[in-house]
């Protein structure tokens, strides 16, 4: 969208106006590769928030789904509130597999795994929450190794909650 500014200023002018004043709103930058990305939708989300007038500027986080924004972590949380992390699209691009393809995406892979701890790094240095979305954050192989390596919050569907709850409680540091 940053190629098509106006497109993006009234996505912004949208979700802004519908927050109003008494939401916390998060917005989450898709696909980023660089931190010039993040910086160039804040300037604009700052713009917004001065034409509207709106109470408070809202929270940015960039998506690490690429092997090239994992690498470059440490840069792009410098430059927002929050870090996601897209297990899917991360995984596939990792490993150069098909997203949309049957079969096992396996977000447990050393060098997902790699990708992922970096990012927590990262999020952790800059005093930021990282959360985690996509398959990997239900999967039962994965997702010990996600709370171990550090990530803050788990985003899954909505009939995943219960278990993945029960699952995250009987995790135990000291027993592994």
């Amino acid at each position: 969208l940053l190629a098509h500014p106006n497109a993006l200023a009234a996505q912004l002018r949208a979700a802004i106006g519908a927050a109003g004043e008494s939401c916390e709103l998060r917005l989450l930058l898709p696909l980023v590769r660089s931190p010039q990305q993040v910086r160039a939708a804040r300037e604009l989300a700052c713009e917004v928030v001065r034409a509207t007038g709106a109470a408070q500027s809202p929270l940015l986080g960039a998506m690490v789904e690429l092997p090239e924004a994992a690498e470059r972590a440490a840069e792009l949380a410098a430059e927002v509130d929050f870090l996601s992390i897209g297990t899917n699209d991360l995984t596939a691009a990792t490993l150069g597999i098909d997203r949309f393809s049957a079969g096992d995406a396996p977000a447990h892979h050393p060098r997902v795994l790699a990708h992922v701890a970096r990012t927590i790094r990262a999020a952790r240095a800059a005093g930021i929450p990282v959360e985690v979305c996509g398959e990997a954050a239900s999967d039962p192989v994965a997702l010990p190794l996600l709370v171990g390596l550090g990530a803050d919050e788990l985003s899954v569907g909505a009939a995943r909650v219960g278990s993945v709850r029960a699952q995250v409680r009987d995790l135990s540091f000291e027993a592994t």
